[in-house]
Order: C-alpha cells, then sequence, then structure tokens
C-alpha cells in the first residue's frame, strides 16, 4: 500500500504535515507505551472526546497513550465498545506505519515492537 500526497512546499506546515518521527522520537513512543496505563472515563461520550483529541492530534506520543489506554481497557475488560475498537485499530495503524518508516521496516515488523512494549505495560497494570 503507497499513497503520494502533493503538497505546495509552501503550504506543507499550513496543512499539518511533518517530518516523519526521528529514531529518537520512535524511543520516546516505545517508553510510552511501555509506562502503566491510565483509567480511561467510564462515561462513553467523555471517553471518546479525550481519545479523539490523543488519535487525532497528530503527535506519536499522544497517539502512543491512546492505544496503551485503549489495549488495556480491551485487555482487562475482555472486549470494547465499536467505537472504541475503531479508535484503537486507527491509532495503531498510525502508530505502525509511522514507526516502520522511521525504522525502515515492514509494518510487520513495526507492529511486533510495539505489541512487546504493549505487553510490558499490561504487565504492569496486572500486578
Amino acid at each position: 500500500k503507497q499513497l503520494t500526497v502533493r503538497v505546495p512546499f509552501k503550504r506543507a506546515n499550513i496543512v499539518g504535515l511533518r517530518s516523519v518521527m526521528t529514531k529518537e522520537k520512535v524511543k520516546q513512543v516505545l517508553a510510552t507505551l511501555r509506562k502503566e496505563p491510565q483509567l480511561l472515563p467510564k462515561d462513553h461520550k467523555k471517553r471518546q472526546k479525550q481519545l479523539e483529541g490523543l488519535i487525532f492530534s497528530g503527535y506519536p506520543i499522544k497517539i502512543a497513550e491512546a492505544v496503551r489506554e485503549l489495549t488495556w481497557r480491551r485487555r482487562s475488560k475482555k472486549t470494547i465498545g465499536l467505537e472504541d475498537q475503531r479508535l484503537l485499530d486507527h491509532g495503531r495503524q498510525l502508530l505502525v506505519q509511522e514507526m516502520a518508516l522511521a525504522m525502515k521496516n515492514e509494518d510487520n515488523e513495526a507492529e511486533q515492537v510495539i505489541d512487546t512494549a504493549l505487553e510490558e505495560a499490561c504487565a504492569q497494570a496486572d500486578q
């Protein structure tokens, strides 16, 4: 899957384009994924608003926070609602694609690195 987006260079910042994250940022994202998950609001409207704010912010660390919290919620509750699942899938896809580019790996390799970090976070929360 390859996508080419053409934007006049002078307008790149205006439309919100940024460079792919650096290797240092990848380390920060992985550190965020490994942190112990935080509880999300029980009220679904508040939860959706909070998660959408994180995922659609465009900041990899904020996306990682949302993915970590949703992964923990799914693991601890055994199931999550359709909207939570949609946000989790979208956030994971954003992280996988950008981390694969940053690490010069395939998507499945980036996904394995992300899953390992999330397992560490969930293991902390289980204790």
